[in-house]
């Protein structure tokens, strides 16, 4: 049972949803499916940004038209439909990771309680009752509805909630007498991604003391990693974390709490992609069950994470000149106040989110230069030192459910019965 795990949910609602989302032993398929939902989230990318694009012309494309359409049950009526509706219109269509999945997930739970109308805050009104329904979800919650579900007639004494706040969960099913909070997770998902601090001279993860307050689960796999290599020996690579979980499962158990801290759900719902022609299902996960339900082999340090910083020539003199070093390694070189490398050992750096635009070009797994070179010479690139920036190490906890053992998903049932 992991350390961190709440409930603060109604217990009586949580495992009745738990049965039907694990319904006589079989999972509850995602709409629209996995394939379909990634089909968009490419198509997307594909798009030119600031384009606005019709939202009927984007679902043709994307093969989502006509009796396709009907039968997927895709439309007005979606949280789906209405965010991709809203990005195109703007010509911005970049998306947060998950967040075409998460809508999929709110419209499946909402149709296990037929809710089929949906209210969005981008909407001029709203009917009447909802307000005061309103009244009883805490207001952290719905200060940051995105979109509600609702069944018609009722007056909302059923609603789901699908939040848009970065530390709240993604959704709260909310009946009278009370609520459930739901987090939704892709099929290879993270609980969780931190930067490290940054790395000192010999590549070490500095753990500072804020880090060790805010992640102290995750302090004994950096210290761990600390005393058995350093940045610079996976440079451009990952670190797996199996062999430290294998030895020391407590240490996944402070990981995995640390994160329940931060949220507080009261089930997770996982998707799980059985093979070609089967359909995306979701797999129920209490926070209680969480190491013994997920496999957490994918879990590593990054070399190079997500984010990064500028590199200044005064401030970061050990960095600059390590950066020179790698260089000159490259047949590059740096002279009258800039870089100059050859183009072909140089990678792009995509945008993030968009296919087709390169932010910046690749050194190595730790260097990049941000931007487009100042100038080009045959098949040379040159690069201001002010464009110098590195990235900075991270870890993240990824998981995957596990769907072979059937006796777990009937402890987690009895587990909410005691």
């Amino acid at each position: 049972m992991a350390r961190g795990a709440r409930r603060a949910g109604d217990v009586r609602l949580l495992r009745s949803f738990f049965k039907r989302v694990y319904a006589n032993g079989d999972f509850l398929p995602l709409v629209p499916s996995w394939e379909m939902l990634r089909t968009m989230e490419e198509r997307l990318k594909a798009s030119e940004e600031g384009i606005a694009c019709d939202i009927a012309d984007f679902l043709r494309d994307c093969g989502l038209d006509g009796d396709a359409e009907k039968a997927l049950n895709f439309g007005a009526q979606d949280a789906g439909y209405l965010l991709l509706e809203k990005k195109l219109r703007e010509g911005k269509p970049h998306l947060r990771p998950m967040e075409l999945h998460e809508c999929a997930v709110a419209k499946t739970v909402a149709a296990l309680y037929g809710m089929s109308s949906i209210w969005s805050k981008d909407m001029d009104s709203s009917p009447g009752w909802l307000t005061a329904a309103l009244q009883r979800v805490n207001n952290a919650d719905r200060s940051v509805a995105e979109y509600i579900y609702y069944a018609p007639r009722d007056e909302g004494s059923s609603l789901l909630m699908l939040l848009g706040g970065p530390n709240t969960t993604d959704m709260l099913l909310s009946k009278t007498g009370g609520s459930v909070r739901i987090e939704a997770k892709g099929q290879l998902s993270k609980l969780g991604e931190y930067d490290f601090p940054d790395i000192d001279k010999d590549g070490k993860l500095v753990i500072d003391d804020e880090f060790r307050d805010k992640r102290q689960g995750l302090v004994p796999f950096a210290a761990e990693f600390n005393r058995r290599t350093s940045i610079f020996e996976i440079l451009g690579s990952n670190y797996s974390l199996v062999p430290m979980i294998n030895e020391h499962p407590e240490w996944l158990e402070g990981a995995v709490g640390g994160y329940l801290d931060e949220k507080s759900p009261d089930i997770f719902l996982i998707e799980h992609a059985p093979g070609r022609g089967k359909p995306t299902v979701l797999v129920p996960a209490l926070p209680e069950f969480l190491c013994k339900a997920l496999d957490f082999s994918g879990s590593e340090i990054r070399s190079n994470g997500r984010n990064h910083k500028k590199v200044r020539k005064d401030a970061d003199e050990p960095y600059f000149q390590m950066a020179i070093e790698f260089a000159l390694k490259l047949g590059g070189r740096y002279e009258g106040g800039r870089f100059v490398l050859p183009a072909s050992k140089l990678e792009p750096r995509k945008e993030r989110g968009k296919a087709n635009s390169i932010s910046g070009w690749k050194m190595n797994g730790l260097f990049y230069f941000e931007g487009a070179p100042i100038a080009m010479s045959g098949d040379e690139m040159s690069f201001s030192p002010e464009s110098l920036q590195r990235t900075k190490p991270s870890i993240s906890i990824h998981a995957r459910p596990r769907v072979d053992d059937h006796s777990l998903f009937l402890e987690e049932l009895a587990f909410l019965r005691d």
